[in-house]
């Protein structure tokens, strides 16, 4: 993986977990980041992607499809390191806005 790949990729990954941040500033940055990448790793199996940067090459619906599987994954995640389960509907919005900006080709 190109290291202007992985850079971005984590740009995106500190961008998202400051948005949970923002919503409950009581969760720990690194754990948060910690689970974004395992939500990561987990959509890039259940896609049957090579890695992240593959996703980064397809189009915007498949990113799209990949996101979607990302906010399932991760969000649970996010309610056992102590986000209220009712900010997670905000939450999945929040993360979709951010997202967003990174659709574009």
């Amino acid at each position: 993986m190109s290291m202007t790949g992985v850079t971005r990729q984590e740009q995106k990954i500190d961008e998202l977990a400051r948005e949970v941040g923002k919503l409950h500033p009581g969760l720990n940055h690194l754990s948060v980041k910690g689970a974004f990448r395992f939500a990561v790793s987990e959509c890039v199996k259940v896609h049957g992607f090579a890695d992240w940067k593959e996703v980064s090459g397809k189009p915007a619906e498949v990113r799209r499809q990949f996101f979607d599987c990302l906010c399932k994954t991760v969000i649970p995640k996010m309610v056992k390191l102590g986000l209220p389960p009712e900010q997670c509907p905000e939450l999945e919005k929040k993360l979709k806005d951010v997202n967003r900006k990174y659709l574009q080709p």
